[in-house]
């Protein structure tokens, strides 16, 4: 969820309530909540498996494939995962990303690199991806939901956290936050000229080749080369960092520039280093996802690499065609560096469809753990409440993606519940430098990594859009024996005895009870059975 102080002229407003009462109808069907067990295996799982389960929902408000109970997702109604539900495939989004550029970004002095030190900014010179796959980037972003900030996957919410950019970047999450203005060409002339010691006349011939207040990165790193050469050291700095969180931390849209308002965060070499650049990062990336998550959106910027790495690490099914380990990447070394992407083919459907049928043993909930060992965990990451870019605040969420600590999953309040502490962005940034107070309380940790406590998967599937394709029913299918089919296999089950060579047909056949019933069966007390050597059976311990 978003709180902002400014007049947003992209439209990036919440719906009223009439938008929302247009764009719902009613579900009507027989079971409320239907969805795999968390710990089940499925073997040759098909779309058709998850998706052709029938939910009663007569005389509740809702949406066709969710939510339910629409307390949560207040602002489903305008949604792209709406829409695909509907036939509406907007494709794939048009992605913005710098990493390429990062190439020229380099520091060929002492001075410059001590400097820079300072900031906390250093570990960004190798961390960008220079491809970012837009299919896979698309997929997500139709899961992600404004009003929990966390994607909506089949088996429960996950998010990019604030321990997530601690571990992919190594920059600093906690400290102050900056608020920035938004200059016209006038009062954006003259910072460039008191920051960077360009003259008034200089700066204006920019603006009139970006046609705005922002300065190339072309103009930026040919005057920062400039300034090396004149020995202008803070002034080299400045346009080092100022061209580095442009390519980096806040990519616009603008695609080969940034803002002159970034630069008045180096105002002070001195102070820079104690801002929380990865925690405004993160709400900047949060509020690119909450954007494009609109139906009408066809882009996206932010800092994607971000984005991309955490997928890497928490999806290793969705990483094998997509990118390679580098062989030399040790520990000490940001997370993100550790993969390197393949070219795209730019297509969401294959995402979209893998991520429909993702089970909780093909996520990796907490992979951060041998890299502890050299980069500890802080606290602050269980940090509850608003984080912020400039004057938009985003409610940073930990007790809704419990498993990606290591801990118990449980029902989360309501996010609104955070608005009632703090209604100013002063208030706001104390809460944040006083975060000890409003860190999570974890609970117990898990046995499993998806551990979660009873009802959270009932709770979850009946407040979220936790399926993205609708798969329309098979009319013309035989369906004239399907009633002794599921009696055959519900007296196997109840048996408890099943031998080896039949498990892959009683998966088939689960499958199809799945579909036909909208549960699924509980494995944990089937033994298996092994044969003698005399041909008879013996159980297997």
């Amino acid at each position: 969820m978003v709180r902002t102080f400014t007049t947003d002229g992209e439209g990036r407003v919440r719906p009223t309530a009439s938008a929302r009462r247009r764009g719902r109808t009613k579900v009507t069907s027989s079971n409320p909540v239907a969805e795999e067990e968390p710990h089940q295996e499925v073997e040759e799982a098909q779309l058709d498996d998850v998706h052709n389960i029938e939910v009663d929902d007569s005389g509740v408000d809702g949406y066709p494939g969710g939510p339910i109970d629409t307390s949560v997702l207040k602002t489903y109604g305008d949604h792209v995962a709406g829409r695909l539900w509907n036939g509406e495939d907007r494709g794939e989004l048009r992605i913005f990303n710098n990493g390429k550029k990062m190439k020229r970004v380099i520091i060929d002095h002492a001075e410059v690199q001590r400097l820079v030190e300072g900031s906390g900014l250093l570990p960004l010179l190798k961390c960008s991806y220079e491809m970012i796959d837009k299919g896979l980037i698309s997929a997500f972003v139709e899961r992600w939901h404004r009003d929990t900030n966390s994607f909506h996957l089949p088996i429960g919410e996950m998010t990019i956290t604030m321990d997530d950019v601690w571990s992919l970047l190594h920059i600093p999450i906690t400290g102050a936050f900056f608020t920035f203005t938004v200059f016209d060409r006038d009062q954006a002339a003259i910072v460039l000229s008191e920051l960077l010691g360009v003259s008034i006349s200089f700066a204006w011939t920019e603006f009139r080749v970006t046609n705005a207040s922002h300065v190339r990165f072309s103009w930026l790193l040919d005057l920062y080369n400039q300034r090396c050469g004149e020995k202008r050291w803070v002034e080299a700095a400045r346009a080092f960092l100022f061209c580095l969180v442009g390519c980096t931390l806040f990519t616009d849209k603008s695609a080969n520039g940034v803002d002159v308002a970034y630069l008045e965060c180096f105002r002070d070499l001195d102070s820079c280093g104690g801002y929380a650049w990865g925690t405004a990062a993160l709400a900047y990336l949060y509020d690119n996802l909450c954007h494009a998550s609109l139906h009408h959106i066809k882009t996206i910027s932010s800092y994607l690499t971000l984005m991309q790495a955490w997928v890497y690490e928490h999806f290793p099914s969705l990483r094998t065609n997509s990118c390679k380990l580098k062989s030399k990447y040790k520990e000490e070394l940001p997370r993100s560096i550790k993969w390197k992407p393949k070219r795209d083919k730019g297509q969401v459907i294959p995402f979209r469809q893998t991520l429909d049928i993702m089970t909780v043993d093909q996520v990796c909930w907490n992979p951060y753990v041998k890299h502890r060992y050299v980069w500890p965990f802080q606290d602050a990451s269980l940090y509850r409440g608003w984080i912020r870019w400039g004057l938009k605040m985003y409610a940073h969420l930990p007790d809704r993606v419990l498993r990606q600590y290591g801990h118990v999953q449980s029902i989360p309040s309501l996010p609104c519940e955070i608005i009632g502490h703090s209604t100013t962005p002063n208030d706001m940034d104390v809460m944040f430098t006083q975060y000890a107070i409003h860190l999570v309380d974890p609970g117990p940790r898990v046995n499993d990594p998806s551990d979660c406590v009873d009802g959270y998967m009932e709770w979850f599937h009946a407040i979220s859009h936790p399926y993205i394709i609708r798969q329309n029913p098979d009319t013309s299918r035989d369906t004239t024996s399907l009633p002794r089919v599921m009696q055959i296999l519900n007296t196997l089950l109840n048996k408890q005895y099943i031998t080896p060579e039949g498990i892959p047909l009683v998966n088939e056949l689960m499958n199809l009870l799945i579909v036909e019933n909208g549960v699924s069966r509980d494995w944990s007390n089937v033994e298996t059975y092994k044969r003698k050597r005399n041909g008879g059976l013996r159980q297997t311990q």
